[in-house]
């Protein structure tokens, strides 16, 4: 089953040349087949004006983890990707700094995955927890 798990170095140079990500802080740190993190840093647009990370960039940082974590686990001779369905996070304490979004496949059943967030801020603190949905399409099998 051919997987899209993508090159480390390519995926953290590809974040860091992303303009959306770059203006928030919001850099690849880690990536395998089902999981992914992204590290954020505060930036002025990224900032909360306590010398964090602002929950709109936390939540962007795990948009993109969810989208990242699901196409890893895609069967590309007969998936591919349809985008986030949903994305729910639940904010659960003042982050503290830099903030690490760890994103990781629970359930990959056909035609949707459910992926897992935790945030942790530079104190080791969960912040934040969520999850999100990702649609999965069928390749058409015409010729």
């Amino acid at each position: 089953m051919p997987r899209r798990v993508p090159d480390l170095a390519e995926w953290v140079t590809a974040s860091r040349q992303r303009p959306l990500l770059r203006v928030l802080g919001i850099v690849g740190h880690d990536v395998g087949e089902g999981w992914c993190d992204y590290r954020v840093t505060p930036t002025a647009a990224s900032g909360d004006g306590r010398g964090s990370v602002a929950s709109f960039a936390t939540t962007i940082a795990a948009d993109m983890g969810v989208l990242v974590a699901a196409t890893s686990t895609l069967d590309t001779d007969f998936e591919e990707n349809n985008g986030t369905a949903e994305l729910n996070m639940t904010f659960v304490a003042p982050p503290e700094g830099a903030l690490l979004v760890h994103c990781e496949v629970a359930s990959a059943a056909p035609q949707m995955r459910v992926i897992l967030a935790t945030v942790r801020d530079e104190r080791g603190v969960i912040t934040a927890h969520g999850r999100g949905t990702y649609a999965v399409r069928l390749k058409s099998r015409l010729p």
